[in-house]
């Protein structure tokens, strides 16, 4: 199930209307207004990234994206150290757990790692707010 990852889905600290499209778009409490703006100014023109996060055996992150040949890796976007050591335990839980082929084994060990997936997609967001679009695709 691919889905992108919206204002909507952090908290927020209100709400400006673009003065261009006269559309009121919700500010995310680690953005500002202006950022906003210009943020759903590179959306519309198709200026944003489009970053796809799932785990896949023979690739170290769990990063795709395809201006920069695809695959990519935690410099690529300039993430922080902790999300990328964070990123890091993650995959190595999914290789461990997970066969190339091969479903879990344990539907609660799956249901708790998808649930972490859900957050550090939310971080990976943050992270690359205002150049890309994080498509969280961890749970097909």
């Amino acid at each position: 199930m691919r889905r992108e990852i919206t204002s909507l889905d952090f908290e927020t600290t209100g709400i400006v209307l673009d003065p261009v499209t006269q559309v009121e778009l919700t500010i995310p409490a680690f953005s500002n207004a202006d950022s906003t703006v210009v943020r759903e100014a590179k959306r519309g023109s198709g200026e944003l990234r489009r970053v796809r996060f799932f785990p896949d055996h023979g690739h170290r992150w769990p990063l795709w994206d395809s201006s920069v040949g695809y695959t990519a890796g935690p410099e690529d976007f300039g993430l922080s150290g902790e999300l990328t050591q964070a990123l890091r335990h993650w995959c190595d839980e999914w290789e461990l757990a997970v066969g190339a082929g091969e479903p879990w084994k344990d539907p609660v060990a799956q249901r708790a790692w998808e649930e972490r997936g859900d957050l550090l997609a939310l971080r990976l967001a943050e992270e690359v707010w205002d150049f890309a679009i994080v498509h969280a695709e961890h749970r097909d």
